[in-house]
């Protein structure tokens, strides 16, 4: 029992330990570190590193006001997967749709054929209704580097 525990407590110390020195590494390189959902049914950052997702919509929170034209960012995801893009563009819009009309659905969410459907999954994020406070961000980006 003790060997089991102890097993998974240094499985535990490792993937922490490679987080920190995959994040600290790629820090240097970037202005901004921000979390991305990433699954089977929604690869985020696959669509984004292969270009085929080619804005990144969020709500326009303080937390963005940071962010400039030609900074470096990196999305990453709980398991360790990134993508390291240069911001090309951002453009500011008062709610998702306009958003998802003005910068085109298949640029956003490329497998999603309905702006309907695209704005139901942006609405379906946590913290999504602070989009009636603060408006949504376009983040427009080409992908430099990735690991998914």
């Amino acid at each position: 029992m003790k060997q089991i525990f102890l097993v998974k407590i240094i499985f535990f110390l490792f993937i922490i330990t490679n987080s920190i020195l995959l994040f600290s590494m790629n820090k240097k390189r970037a202005d901004h570190c921000i979390t991305i959902f990433n699954n089977e049914k929604a690869p985020y950052i696959k669509w984004i590193a292969t270009g085929k997702k080619k804005v990144e919509g969020r709500v326009n929170s303080p937390f963005f006001k940071k962010l400039k034209v030609n900074d470096r960012v990196i999305f990453y995801s709980k398991k360790q997967d990134y993508v390291l893009c240069e911001i090309i563009f951002l453009h500011t819009y008062e709610n998702f749709y306009e958003m998802l009309l003005e910068e085109g659905v298949e640029n956003m969410l490329p497998e999603t054929k309905s702006i309907n459907v695209a704005g139901n999954v942006y609405l379906s994020f946590p913290g999504s209704n602070r989009v009636k406070k603060y408006g949504a961000l376009a983040i427009g980006v080409v992908p430099l580097e990735a690991q998914y």
